[in-house]
């Protein structure tokens, strides 16, 4: 059931008839931080590359090396500073849902919403703790000049999924968390599958494309920059600069350094518009059911109560599938920005949005009939 928490009413300025129904904390050092590391390892790599030229300067006796060195040091510092960002920023929270609000209280700030409000939830795992993940909770509110999203994240919280399971009032379940259950393990027992799938078609959005064509275009610049540092060493002994002297090894470090720095970022790029995106796209999985709309991709999981449910909108897709947008509402408001239905551009996949993608002629009617015909009928 969550952190043990002994829930302070002050500091959470409960009302004197709120009934707290989950509490919990974040738990420490649980984020997870692979986005960070690799921002780290990047900067700390273009600052070894730009040291090791301000070296190659210095050796040869050249002007202009405090120009990389000064690079060298900025990016440095940038490093150390987004480290001290980040421990900031991921201060520990504390989390009450009570019977009537969902509540935030980090670094001694109190932020709440109504359950009524919540429009949707997505549940992210952690990738190497299983019971832990961060608990999203979106609200949708009206759409024109003040369009906006309100948003309550639990950061690291042992199993979210029981977390959401009190947010929304169902039967909370009593099987141990895990990231790799399938999603009808995550239903309440009284939670019926009407229908399930998977998306059909190329599996990649322009987004996935657009990241393969970028490090298409990195990796070919990378090898033109290799071919011409292999003819400029070719040619330093004419140059003046003697063959495995101090000078020379530092050169041939710092031009490889960057060479390898540009091929690993086109090849990630690539992998990760291509062989990650669709790899991503054969696990994602669709699941209705008798109560909501789950979505799972990767370590991501959407849930939708259906009578948030307003409408569908369909939008093309290449292969002659289509792209079924959720169109929600929660007291008071009807968000649209969040499924990307009339953008220019289906929103990104990755953070896993309330969108079938790519789904067969066939089931487009039959998932719209569905969908909707809850709500239809209780109008």
């Amino acid at each position: 059931m969550g952190v043990s928490l002994e829930v302070d009413r002050r500091a959470f300025r409960l009302l004197p008839s709120e009934e707290v129904r989950w509490a919990g904390a974040s738990r420490a050092r649980a984020r997870s931080e692979r986005s960070l590391r690799l921002a780290l390892l990047f900067l700390f790599v273009t600052a070894n590359v730009a040291f090791l030229f301000s070296l190659v300067l210095v050796s040869l006796g050249e002007p202009g090396s405090a120009e990389p060195l000064s690079l060298a040091v900025l990016l440095t510092v940038l490093a150390g500073g987004l480290v001290a960002m980040n421990r900031f920023l991921s201060h520990r929270g504390e989390y009450v849902v009570t019977d009537r609000r969902v509540i935030v209280r980090r670094r001694g700030s109190v932020h709440a919403v109504d359950r009524g409000t919540v429009t949707f939830a997505r549940i992210v795992w952690h990738p190497k703790i299983p019971n832990v993940g961060d608990l999203e909770l979106v609200v949708a509110v009206p759409i024109g000049p003040l369009r906006r999203t309100q948003r309550l994240v639990f950061e690291a919280v042992e199993d979210p999924d029981v977390a959401l399971a009190v947010c929304r009032g169902a039967t909370v379940p009593s099987r141990p968390s895990d990231r790799y259950a399938d999603l009808v393990e995550r239903l309440s027992p009284d939670e019926v599958v009407e229908w399930g799938g998977h998306p059909q078609g190329l599996l990649l959005g322009w987004r996935e494309v657009a990241t393969a064509l970028l490090g298409v275009v990195t990796l070919a610049t990378s090898v033109l920059y290799g071919v011409h540092i292999v003819l400029l060493l070719m040619e330093l002994e004419t140059m003046g600069l003697s063959p495995f002297s101090a000078a020379w090894w530092l050169l041939v470090f710092a031009v490889g350094s960057s060479f390898a720095l540009m091929a690993t970022v086109g090849a990630t790029l690539v992998w990760y518009g291509s062989v990650r995106a669709r790899r991503q796209g054969r696990r994602t999985e669709y699941l209705v059911t008798s109560e909501r709309v789950m979505i799972r991709r990767g370590h991501a999981e959407l849930s939708v109560d259906r009578d948030r449910i307003v409408d569908v909108a369909t939008t093309r897709a290449p292969l002659g599938k289509a792209h079924l947008h959720l169109v929600l509402e929660s007291e008071g408001g009807r968000g649209l920005s969040a499924s990307g239905a009339f953008a220019l551009f289906a929103p990104a996949r990755e953070p896993v949005p309330p969108v079938f993608y790519e789904i067969g002629p066939g089931d487009v009617e039959t998932l719209r009939g569905l969908l909707l015909g809850r709500t239809l009928s209780e109008g």
